[in-house]
């Protein structure tokens, strides 16, 4: 009688393509996800760059401000730098005597004491000043610039009490800025990022709505001056109604126009505003920009 001895042959099976394919899609979930964190690695790293570039400005403009100094008497005393600001701001096109007005486009002769060199940043010793070229090629070495703006708050020719707004902007070497008499400041290059002006109608929508005269490039998530000194991040534009994050105050006016600095012509359509910051003229604070009532030399 024969014994027969049946060996059983372990058979290998292979991935079926259905198993495939959801490794794939599986890998290619983990693999998008994982990609999603770059864009807003270099988003949240340019964001920081910019902030901490945008402080070093600021405290760059703080120092020159202080250092240069600004002057302030009663109109009947001695002349002054800012003897004229409260006939000015109490005119048109502002129309309060403690309003926000763009400072060397009202008192041109400080021009001379804020120069474009001073105001820019990285500060660098001008070497070329052959020919015009190397003029503008110096200049657009700097990467940040800044455009001030004087107020009162107390409106109070007697007893002002100043303060002094900054826009810090930032350069982009492939726009221009073609500039007019609603510029701050309209002195500058037309290759140097500027701030311009759009009157207000009328403050709409529980107070969180500036409607505008006319049209403009006020962008979503930029910054804006009001002439009460207040400064908004604008959370939509619907035309000529810009919506800012936050009330409007109206005190101590309505505000009759806003300031914001536009996109460059050829640029990348972005507002060139890093920051706008706000210097008191406090006696105590030794960091403060000081307004002092004897003229300088």
């Amino acid at each position: 009688m024969k014994t027969f001895i049946h060996t059983q042959t372990r058979r290998q099976h292979g991935f079926s393509l259905v198993e495939v394919l959801i490794s794939f899609g599986i890998f290619a979930i983990g693999a998008i996800a994982a990609a999603s964190l770059f864009p807003v690695a270099a988003l949240l790293q340019k964001e920081t760059a910019d902030d901490i570039l945008g402080n070093q400005a600021a405290q760059s403009a703080k120092a020159i401000v202080l250092a240069k100094g600004l002057t302030y008497d009663p109109p009947g005393l001695a002349a002054s730098d800012l003897q004229a600001y409260h006939t000015i701001a109490a005119g048109p096109p502002y129309s309060s005597a403690s309003a926000a007005i763009p400072l060397l486009t009202n008192f041109p002769a400080l021009e001379n004491r804020f120069t474009i060199w001073d105001r820019s940043y990285p500060t660098f010793t001008r070497t070329r000043q052959d020919t015009l070229a190397n003029f503008k090629d110096d200049l657009e070495e700097r990467d940040l610039f800044w455009v001030p703006f004087i107020q009162d708050v107390q409106g109070d020719q007697g007893t002002p009490v100043w303060v002094m707004h900054l826009f810090i902007l930032k350069g982009d070497s492939r726009a221009t800025w073609t500039k007019d008499n609603t510029w701050a400041n309209p002195l500058d290059p037309d290759y140097i990022p500027g701030v311009t002006a759009v009157g207000v109608t009328a403050i709409g929508t529980n107070d969180t709505v500036f409607q505008l005269s006319a049209a403009h490039t006020i962008r979503v998530g930029s910054q804006i001056l009001d002439t009460n000194g207040i400064s908004y991040r604008v959370t939509n534009v619907a035309g000529n109604d810009v919506t800012i994050d936050g009330a409007i105050l109206t005190s101590p006016a309505v505000p009759t126009a806003v300031y914001y600095a536009p996109p460059g012509v050829g640029g990348t359509g972005d507002s060139p505003t890093l920051a706008i910051i706000t210097f008191s003229s406090d006696s105590n604070d030794p960091n403060s920009v000081q307004l002092v009532t004897d003229p300088t030399p």
